[in-house]
C-alpha cells in the first residue's frame, strides 16, 4: 500500500478538481439519455469529456503532461491504469469528440443505444479512476460534480 498523499500537494488539488469535472459530464450524460428532447450525441459527446477527464486527473496526479490530447485511449495508455474497458471502446468513445459534435465530422452521430454504451464506458473509466485514487491514498470521498 502507498503512503496516503497530502491534498495540500497543488497537484493533487488540481487531480481532484479534474475528478470533479468528470464526474460532472457523466451526471450530464445521465441526464441527457434519461431526457427524449435531447439528441443521443449530447450523451456521447459527455459522455466522452467525462472520460477524457478522468483519465487526466490521473495524468495529473501521476504529474505526466497531456499538452492538449484529446484521445482518451492515448491517455490511457500514458496513464497505464486499468480501467475497465478494452481500447477499441475507448477509440470509439473518443471520436464522439468530434462526430457528437460537428456535423461535418465525417462520421455518423451515435443513436440511443451507441450513447447508453458510451456512457456505460465513461461510468467504469470514472469508478476505476477513482477508485486508483483511494488505493494510492488521495481519499476521494468529498469530490462531488463540478
Amino acid at each position: 500500500m502507498t503512503a496516503p498523499q497530502s491534498p495540500a500537494e497543488p497537484h493533487i488539488q488540481v487531480a481532484l478538481t479534474w475528478l470533479a469535472w468528470a464526474e460532472g459530464d457523466l451526471v450530464t450524460a445521465k441526464h441527457n439519455l434519461l431526457d427524449p428532447d435531447i439528441p443521443p450525441r449530447q450523451a456521447a459527446q459527455h459522455a466522452e469529456q467525462a472520460a477524457e477527464k478522468a483519465v487526466k486527473a490521473g495524468l495529473v496526479l501521476r504529474q505526466i503532461d497531456f499538452g492538449k490530447q484529446h484521445d482518451v485511449e492515448m491517455l490511457a495508455g500514458w496513464l497505464g491504469w486499468r480501467l475497465g474497458t478494452s481500447a477499441g471502446q475507448l477509440e470509439r468513445l473518443s471520436a464522439y469528440n468530434t462526430e457528437a459534435r460537428y456535423p461535418d465530422s465525417g462520421g455518423d452521430a451515435p443513436n440511443d443505444a451507441e450513447a447508453k454504451a458510451a456512457v456505460a464506458i465513461a461510468e467504469r473509466v470514472v469508478s476505476a479512476v477513482r477508485a486508483r485514487f483511494n488505493a494510492l491514498g488521495v481519499t476521494t470521498d468529498q469530490v462531488k460534480p463540478a
